[in-house]
């Protein structure tokens, strides 16, 4: 039977040591490979949570700079209000004038256009407590309840007031009484003087209503 030569045995000797040592190696960087997992994921867990929202100083920069755009749009948006309701109350006005005419034309007998007094349906003497349509329907010149054709109600912060005039009246033609053009001024609460915030209606002898601009006192 053979035996094995020295040099086969001699190889087959340092094969047998290294397996163990390459085995190990292989054990102890497992290991350490393990241990820095390990210390990272502990290092992770007491690294303090980062907040995604805003710092108290970017909140007060966002809020003066809120509060400041906000002084600055806020007086435009306030005169912006006021100039819309002294159109809406002209025009509100211009058409109550207009419907009073075409009443006297359809009624032939006549239309005025007064103060609305404090029962709110007689005339009165203030033109700041609204308006009232009426048609003479039984031709007496005299304003009674069941000849009531409109209401207009006051606009709290437009005064409409008029110069020694106490009523607009129209004949069954449509035309004005008077002799002289019956103005109506509306003026807004605040007005800024020198501003042209100021409408005047004028109604003439034909009976038509004209709007014109005027500055505050």
């Amino acid at each position: 039977m053979a035996t094995p030569n020295a040099a086969s045995v001699s190889t087959q000797q340092r094969h047998e040591n290294t397996e163990p040592e390459d085995n190990r190696r292989s054990t102890h960087e497992n290991g350490a490979e393990r241990r820095s997992l390990i210390s990272h994921a502990a290092r992770a867990s007491r690294a303090p949570a980062t907040s995604a929202g805003f710092s108290l100083m970017e909140l007060l920069v966002v809020l003066t700079i809120t509060a400041v755009l906000m002084g600055l749009a806020l007086p435009s948006f306030i005169e912006s209000l006021r100039a819309n309701r002294l159109a809406s109350t002209t025009n509100l006005t211009l058409a109550t004038l207009a419907y009073a005419r075409n009443e006297a034309l359809r009624a032939k007998a006549g239309s005025t256009v007064c103060p609305r007094g404090a029962d709110g349906s007689s005339c009165g003497k203030d033109w700041n407590a609204g308006l009232l349509v009426w048609t003479d329907d039984d031709r007496d010149q005299t304003f009674d309840a069941a000849e009531l054709r409109r209401t207009l109600e006051p606009s709290g912060d437009i005064a409409i007031s008029a110069a020694n005039v106490d009523r607009i009246a129209f004949d069954h033609q449509g035309r004005s009484t008077s002799t002289t053009p019956r103005s109506l001024r509306l003026q807004p609460d605040p007005c800024t003087p020198g501003q042209y915030q100021v409408r005047s209606i004028s109604v003439g002898a034909i009976g038509q209503a004209s709007v014109s601009k005027e500055t505050c006192p």
